[in-house]
């Protein structure tokens, strides 16, 4: 099949699944629905199997893969994370329950290897995925690659509806317990100095300095060329000391975006972030291909025990992770939720719990402002930090 036409197909089922996501405010997620459609597709031979190799962009998308990990450090909020600490520790208590719980009780019916092969992807996002599935590939594990997948696909449908019902339950709660009338107060008090602080963070903002002139910073070729550098470095020390080189990325993002060497966000700025990521999610996509139903109907089992074990993890790890730190439970266990799905869906639940619990408009904001911060920082820090790392190490127990 012609490159183009594979690509428009391609990217055509891609934004058929944001399209339902948009029109279902995220309830059907748009990977699930892409990988549906896709398999389908395959499956009646409406399409060959082999259309994603034919887009040639999965090629774009494995050079892309240490480039991305440099992007996500980048994007770390240091500000964020400090303010949010609870949140922090919560997000990864839920985590280090959540596949501890799958190593330890996963094996007793099934095998270690297949406990791995779900736990990265439960813990994160996409780069956790790729990870694993690479390393199970390159160990002889393609059979489990299956778990990889449908894991990662389907633990938003899970996640979602509990969240969006212990949040539910904590609006109530805050509104119940005068929180929200004691908010409203102090955002008329903080609202008269809003503007000063606005202004003044823009200064910081633009008085930061970096390495290279703002001019070179702003050309998307220069930035991606230091992008590139930092990627190759970062694959570099993986290759020598063994280390996953996602961990190097991450690093390496962190400290140039901390010390001027980056701007935020460099892959945005380099125009370059939409084509990264439409070219990994095709290499997900491509995973699904050579599937057939009868190898989904044997590890079933396997995907419905991984999910429901590890979101139980992370629920009693956010709420001993709660108490320990004086939060509400059902806030806590939300934030360590954020795990299987992050943004933007933690963003919308937050937006559709508190225009659902808040009667006045005062109200609604009262509680969107009081679970926003933490379950957004809760989503970065597990889906796109703490995950990648955990799912680097899960493998080298293999």
């Amino acid at each position: 099949m012609n490159a183009v036409v594979a690509s428009l197909i391609m990217v055509g089922v891609l934004a058929v699944g944001e399209m339902v996501s948009f029109k279902t405010r995220a309830k059907l997620p748009s990977l699930l629905v892409a990988s549906v459609l896709f398999y389908v597709l395959v499956q009646s031979g409406v399409v060959p199997s082999n259309i994603i190799e034919s887009t040639t962009l999965t090629a774009i998308g494995t050079v892309m893969i240490p480039i991305l990990l440099v992007h996500l450090g980048t994007t770390v909020p240091l500000e964020g994370l400090k303010q949010q600490y609870k949140a922090v520790i919560i997000s990864l208590t839920g985590l280090v329950f959540s596949v501890l719980l799958i190593l330890f009780v996963i094996p007793i019916f099934f095998d270690f290897e297949s406990a791995v092969a779900g736990a990265g992807p439960l813990t994160g996002g996409l780069i956790a995925y790729l990870v694993t599935s690479d390393a199970l590939k390159e160990m002889g594990f393609e059979n489990l690659v299956t778990i990889a997948i449908c894991v990662y696909i389907l633990q938003k449908i899970m996640g979602m509806p509990v969240t969006s019902y212990l949040l539910r339950k904590y609006a109530y709660h805050f509104k119940e317990s005068g929180a929200a009338e004691r908010h409203m107060a102090a955002s008329v008090v903080a609202d008269a100095s809003y503007e000063d602080e606005e202004a003044e963070a823009t200064d910081q903002e633009s008085s930061k300095r970096y390495l290279l002139p703002q001019h070179y910073l702003d050309s998307p070729f220069i930035l991606l060329f230091m992008i590139l550098i930092a990627g190759t470095i970062a694959y570099g020390l993986g290759e020598v000391t063994g280390i996953h080189q996602s961990i190097y990325g991450l690093i390496i993002g962190i400290a140039g975006s901390y010390f001027g060497i980056f701007p935020p966000k460099a892959l945005e700025r380099a125009n370059a972030f939409g084509l990264a990521m439409v070219s990994l999610l095709l290499i997900v996509l491509g995973s699904l291909a050579d599937v057939t139903p009868a190898q989904i109907w044997n590890v079933l089992p396997v995907i419905f025990s991984v999910i429901a074990i590890g979101t139980a993890g992370l629920v009693v790890g956010g709420f001993i992770a709660s108490k320990f730190l004086k939060w509400h439970p059902y806030k806590g266990i939300s934030v360590a939720l954020t795990a299987l799905y992050g943004f933007p869906a933690d963003y919308l639940l937050a937006q559709e719990v508190s225009r659902s619990v808040g009667e006045t408009e005062e109200e609604q904001n009262a509680i969107f402002d009081d679970i926003l911060s933490p379950m957004l920082i809760g989503g970065f820090v597990s889906v796109s930090s703490a995950s990648i790392i955990i799912a680097s190490v899960l493998v080298k127990l293999l």
